[in-house]
């Protein structure tokens, strides 16, 4: 399936800049954080980027390889 633009901006964040947190991905995209939260949740669920807990409230998304 087509990656979305909001997909698309995230993805080329991370492999530009490496892994970020929910939140500099949020600030670095300009998108809508419902948006990039939404782009997070297929694009894990699809084993493109993987989330882990870095702290008690932020989590660190990367990618995965498979892209």
């Amino acid at each position: 399936m087509a990656m979305t633009t909001t997909e698309t901006m995230v993805i080329d964040i991370l492999r530009q800049e490496g892994e970020q947190t929910l939140e500099s991905l949020w600030h670095r995209s300009g998108l809508d954080w419902v948006q990039v939260f939404g782009a997070i949740d297929h694009l894990s669920r699809s084993g493109e980027v993987s989330l882990r807990r870095a702290t008690e409230r932020h989590y660190q998304v990367s990618l995965t390889g498979m892209r």
